[in-house]
């Protein structure tokens, strides 16, 4: 399995988490105010070489709390999201495996289900408590 190299999860240097892959490549998972982004690196993991995956954060954060996870209040997607992608051998596997997350984003017949599937999860979420 793929082992974490780094994680550092709302701490003033960032959001994000270096993942070593099973075929020795290393991954980063990073996360700003707008996007998710998983980059490439090369030199044991000290320098980006290019983007395998990104997205828009809001957007991206719906369809993985519906299709893969639900995120609790306190949360963390970054822990949800490594979690997620650590079975995966390669780099392959992993812009798979993102892509599922977000398939048909364009569709807004596919928008409106995960809108209202989402809703479902927030009202139970807050009156089961």
């Amino acid at each position: 399995m793929s082992k974490i190299i780094t994680f550092s999860d709302r701490q003033p240097s960032g959001t994000f988490s270096q993942i070593q892959l099973d075929d020795g490549k290393r991954i980063l998972v990073s996360f700003t105010q707008t996007e998710i982004a998983i980059f490439k690196l090369a030199f044991k993991g000290s320098t980006p070489t290019g983007k395998i995956f990104k997205h828009d954060i809001n957007e991206f954060l719906d369809f993985f709390c519906v299709r893969v996870e639900q995120i609790g209040i306190d949360g963390s997607l970054l822990e949800a999201v490594v979690n997620y992608i650590l079975p995966c051998k390669n780099m392959e596997e992993v812009t798979e495996k993102m892509n599922i997350v977000v398939k048909d984003y364009n569709d807004p017949a596919v928008k409106a289900d995960i809108q209202q599937k989402l809703q479902k999860q927030l009202q139970k979420l807050f009156t089961d408590k």
